[in-house]
């Protein structure tokens, strides 16, 4: 079993003590960072850990990262996407086909994109995409929709696939009002949740 946690930065340059307090405290196995701002003369190692790195430098926002203990075998898969930025790794197994585990983000001003969605998913047995995507609908998200949202439920209703979001906000707007934005999507893999984690049979 593993224990897979996601972790939105909004920006991991001035949280790093925090971030190191977060790892031990829960000792995951993997975790998936969004939002990380960082650029790539910015440090981000972790006794331990193998880090994988996609920058934004584009823009001054977004940035994804993937962090895996150094003791399991792995190896850096590359998924070309415009619309969704992503960090991914393809876990190594004997005796089973291979796991791919991306940590992903989406700007709100970006469209969901299908095309996009089936090119990850598309001859991988094992997949898991984690992360904030920016989208809203009902069945995760208590208050509204979102067009991203609509369109990504029409996504999985059409493939089969299966989506797990925290059963609390993960943002809050100066209004106090709450929305879920991060969530999981995965799809042939047996997967055990709790309120801080995810953990991968």
């Amino acid at each position: 079993m593993l224990k897979i946690l996601s972790w939105n930065a909004n920006g991991i340059r001035q949280k790093k003590d925090e971030f190191k307090h977060f790892i031990s405290l829960h000792n995951p196995d993997i975790i998936c960072m969004q939002e990380t701002r960082l650029k790539p003369a910015d440090n981000l190692n972790i006794a331990n850990y193998i880090t994988h790195r996609t920058d934004c430098i584009t823009y001054a926002g977004g940035g994804t990262a993937l962090l895996i203990k150094s003791s399991i075998p792995h190896h850096a898969t590359v998924i070309n996407t415009t619309l969704i930025e992503n960090t991914t790794i393809t876990i190594e197994r004997r005796n089973n086909s291979p796991i791919t585990i991306l940590s992903t983000y989406k700007s709100p001003s970006k469209p969901m994109s299908s095309q996009e969605l089936s090119a990850i998913f598309r001859n991988r047995d094992n997949c898991i995409i984690i992360g904030d995507l920016n989208a809203k609908h009902i069945t995760w998200n208590p208050c509204r929709n979102n067009k991203q949202g609509t369109d990504l439920y029409q996504f999985i209703q059409n493939c089969g696939y299966s989506i797990h979001a925290p059963d609390q906000p993960t943002k809050t707007n100066h209004t106090g009002t709450g929305s879920v934005l991060d969530i999981c999507v995965f799809q042939r893999i047996q997967l055990t949740f709790s309120r801080n984690n995810t953990s991968l049979i």
